[in-house]
């Protein structure tokens, strides 16, 4: 009689998920991201903590929100901003956590349309591709043993001009500098659309016309 095959267990991973509420509320379309995520990772049978802010210094949230996962124990951070999201079903987290596997990243993050101009915030900007970058914190995974290994706090710092009026350098820029001069990858994952909304909404979806055609 044939023996019965045995699954390999799957290693569980553990999540903290994070966004910044300030005393404002959160976009129900990152409301939706996020439970698109948890179902990922209940299927995946990951563990995942949800936590948020209230400060409305970003910085020094962002900071919190790494030193708590830090001191949980936590194996990755999930940060999303309260107005970025994705389209129904996407589950970015989990297409950031298999693109960090695959590229063996530190961080990682999804290409954000900037309200300001309507640039995204990665440089390069490359659609449909997975690269190395510097840009927005909007929506990024971190892994928190890779980077609390490697970088001292504070790992979001916004950096402003001699007269201290100007922010020059963000905090998002900062830490991912941090990082690649630690010797740790940080990536861009331009493979998924995303969504930042305020009182309009700007969508990553029109940059991906023509990639799949191999147009430039």
């Amino acid at each position: 009689m044939a023996k019965k095959k045995t699954k390999k267990p799957i290693r569980s991973s553990k999540f903290a998920y994070w966004w910044p509420t300030y005393p404002e509320y959160v976009h129900p379309g990152t409301a939706d991201t996020r439970l698109d995520d948890y179902h990922w990772a209940l299927r995946n049978r990951h563990l995942m903590a949800r936590f948020n802010s209230v400060t409305t210094n970003i910085a020094r949230a962002r900071n919190e929100a790494l030193a708590k996962a830090r001191d949980l124990d936590m194996d990755y951070l999930m940060m999303v901003d309260r107005d970025t999201y994705c389209p129904p079903g996407t589950a970015p987290m989990g297409i950031l956590y298999d693109h960090m596997r695959e590229h063996d990243a530190a961080v990682i993050f999804g290409v954000v349309v900037c309200r300001q101009d309507y640039s995204v915030n990665a440089l390069p900007s490359r659609p449909g591709e997975v690269y190395e970058a510097e840009g927005g914190a909007a929506m990024q995974l971190i892994d928190v043993k890779a980077v609390c290994g490697a970088v001292e706090m504070p790992w979001f710092v916004d950096m402003l001009n001699k007269e201290g009026t100007t922010r020059e350098v963000g905090e998002d820029i900062f830490f991912h500098r941090m990082c690649k001069q630690a010797g740790l990858k940080v990536m861009a994952d331009f493979t998924f659309p995303t969504i930042h909304s305020k009182s309009l909404a700007y969508s990553t979806e029109p940059l991906f016309e023509g990639v799949a055609d191999g147009a430039d």
